[in-house]
């Protein structure tokens, strides 16, 4: 629709108003009146009626052509129109979290069929070597470690260094709006998931959950970048909404590790962002459920059956039918008595200490203000 705005030139009825002149006279008393010229208000709302009559319309935009028409949206095309934004809306908001979730769950399960098959290709040299001397084995066992471990730290420093560590510390320091560069790309993830699988398919004894938070995220990044062409409304390619998809990309990483939809939707709050959306609460639990359900589901058809009974999340819980009995809940309710009366001691403890720190002129002297 062609938007019209009234033309604000300067009138006669301005200079009219500018002539007008209030004269303050003083009286005995000090005070001051103000003596209004009445004939000069008076030609001023003359002039100013006879520029209403004058006044011309300009376009915001360029001029219609005389006699065209003004077009106006009917109801089919209102229809249409929001019909498609709801569609993007589902499309770049739920498909994506769940696009996000699969990858992540089917690179979580890649990585741990590999591990499992170094695991294995280690124990059956060691057995080979242990049939023939003790020390041949203990040789055996040390050169499978070292040359993986070693491979894995010349891949790293070869070919992506922002791979090293766990990766946790940056993603929090790139969601806080710093920029580290190429910590977010597809080479750091090959890179980070080669190099994640031969340190533990060598038998060094680290996890996966602080790189899989770190995978998760570039997976988020990726996906984003991928979509950007085909998004319509700048509104869902802001800095805000990437920020968002780094935060559930976390947390299916927690949740591709220990199978926990709602902890690691519980992780991505707490440890990623200071200030989390409500309306990102959903599309994580999403992302993080289709994580889980991937990563049980797919063990019959990824996972080769002579090795899919020894990979599961990690810590997994077995609790029996009866949890509790009645006669225990007088010792819970003691036990949280106690134990918060604990809590509040070491508080005011640690409070006392903090304030000895900063107000004793000898601790001062000595170890400087802190």
């Amino acid at each position: 629709m062609w938007l019209f705005l009234p033309d604000r030139r300067p009138s006669a009825s301005s200079d009219a108003r500018r002539n007008v002149d209030f004269a303050s006279t003083a009286n005995v008393n000090g005070s001051a009146t103000l003596v209004d010229f009445g004939d000069a208000n008076e030609q001023a709302d003359r002039a100013e009626d006879g520029d209403d009559s004058e006044e011309t319309t300009s376009f915001l935009m360029d001029e219609v052509p005389a006699g065209r028409p003004i077009r106006k949206e009917s109801k089919a095309q209102f229809a249409q129109r929001h019909a498609r934004n709801l569609l993007h809306f589902f499309v770049e908001d739920w498909f994506l979290s769940a696009m996000l979730g699969i990858l992540t769950a089917i690179f979580s399960i890649c990585i741990d069929v590999m591990i499992e098959y170094l695991n294995h290709y280690r124990m059956a040299l060691y057995e080979y070597a242990k049939q023939h001397t003790d020390y041949m084995a203990f040789g055996t066992w040390l050169g499978y470690v070292t040359i993986l471990t070693g491979l894995a730290s010349f891949i790293c420093f070869a070919f992506g260094r922002q791979a090293v560590g766990s990766g946790i510390p940056e993603v929090k320091v790139i969601i806080h709006g710093f920029t580290l560069h190429n910590y977010l790309t597809l080479r750091t993830l090959i890179v980070k998931m080669i190099t994640v699988t031969m340190a533990i398919g060598a038998g060094i004894p680290v996890g996966k959950e602080g790189p899989f938070v770190h995978i998760g995220a570039i997976v988020a990044n990726v996906l984003s970048k991928a979509t950007a062409t085909c998004r319509f409304n700048a509104f869902f390619s802001n800095e805000g909404r990437s920020m968002e998809m780094l935060s559930i990309g976390c947390a299916v990483g927690i949740a591709c590790t220990f199978s926990a939809p709602a902890g690691a939707v519980l992780y991505g709050i707490e440890s990623t962002s200071k200030y989390f959306a409500v309306k990102n609460y959903w599309r994580s639990f999403f992302a993080t459920t289709c994580s889980a359900m991937i990563f049980r589901f797919a063990m019959n058809a990824i996972v080769p059956q002579q090795i899919a009974g020894t990979i599961t999340a990690y810590y997994q819980t077995n609790f029996p039918k009866e949890v509790f009995v009645v006669e225990e809940i007088p010792i819970f309710m003691a036990m949280g008595v106690i134990f918060g009366l604990l809590a509040a001691v070491f508080i005011w403890f640690h409070r006392q200490v903090s304030l000895f720190k900063k107000k004793n002129k000898a601790y001062v002297a000595i170890f400087g203000k802190r």
